[in-house]
């Protein structure tokens, strides 16, 4: 009887490499990671600032006068309905402040009430303290405060969300790439390995003559 050659072994793995070598560095992982972590704290501070711009009104009955000191906010005056509201407001030039009427689109809720911004001082109005006194047609209340806000805090808000947001996409995307790019280099290392690899420093073949 004829001898049997025996079956072929398993075809051999491909040739290990060392993995210091391929790029980019494991380091890119880290630092995408960092980035996010930092964006995500500076959303989460802006969202905190944005929480604490909200101003903190104080209900004044109608009619009452009241001394407030201006800031660089400027000055406004709010209601806790709409009907219309009548206000004066001097500071130490004798003559009353200009106001303006923001078309009641702004509003803002705080402790628990919501108050609608009726009238606002002109932009650039000089710090100092200023005595104002509303009247409003239904004999509610009024509030002073920051000249706007209302627009601030919700900018702040979803700038704080947009940062969030891509952050957290920064950090995959930049994962993503360092992962294709060590899978991509670890296939041509694999690749030079199986076929002996380029000459190493110094090796080269003997020139002819």
């Amino acid at each position: 009887m004829g001898q049997y050659a025996p079956p072929p072994g398993p075809r051999p793995g491909p040739p290990p490499i060392d993995e210091s070598q391929v790029r980019p560095r494991k380091r890119g992982y880290w630092l995408g990671a960092a980035g996010g972590v930092l964006g995500l704290v500076a959303a989460g501070l802006l969202i905190v600032f944005a929480v604490q711009s909200l101003p903190d009104l104080k209900a004044v009955p109608s009619g009452e006068t009241r001394t407030v000191r201006v800031d660089d906010d400027g000055l406004g005056l709010y209601s806790n309905g709409l009907s219309d509201v009548r206000c004066v407001v001097r500071g130490a030039d004798p003559s009353s402040v200009t106001l303006d009427d923001p078309g009641h689109t702004e509003s803002v809720e705080t402790n628990g009430r919501k108050w609608y911004l009726m009238l606002r001082a002109q932009d650039g109005l000089p710090s100092g303290k200023y005595q104002v006194r509303c009247i409003v047609t239904d004999g509610g209340e009024y509030a002073i405060g920051p000249r706007g806000g209302v627009f601030t805090f919700v900018g702040l808000i979803f700038g704080g969300i947009a940062l969030a947001g891509l952050s957290v996409l920064g950090a995959g995307l930049t994962a993503l790439i360092v992962g294709l790019r060590r899978r991509s280099h670890r296939e041509r290392l694999r690749a030079q390995a199986a076929w002996g690899g380029p000459p190493g420093p110094g090796v080269y073949p003997p020139s002819a003559g």
